[in-house]
């Protein structure tokens, strides 16, 4: 079963990629908590929120977080 980092959507990595000079440790966090992850519901609630705050989603919903990945692969 492939983990949540290997399923995120390739702008989404791109993203991450360039908040990281910015904040290499949230990243690092988030980054090392996809990996261990396979369905979006199994992320902590530290983890949401660093994405919807980092990534800027709209409307700080948390559950936008189901669209960084990519649909087939869930």
């Amino acid at each position: 079963m492939e983990t949540l980092i290997e399923i995120l959507e390739p702008e989404v990595k791109y993203k991450l990629e360039r908040i990281e000079e910015l904040y290499p440790n949230t990243v690092d966090g988030i980054i090392r908590e996809l990996e261990k992850r396979h369905h979006y519901s199994d992320l902590s609630y530290d983890c949401i929120m660093d994405l919807v705050c980092y990534l800027e989603l709209k409307d700080h919903e948390p559950m936008t977080i189901k669209n960084l990945f990519i649909k087939d692969k869930q």
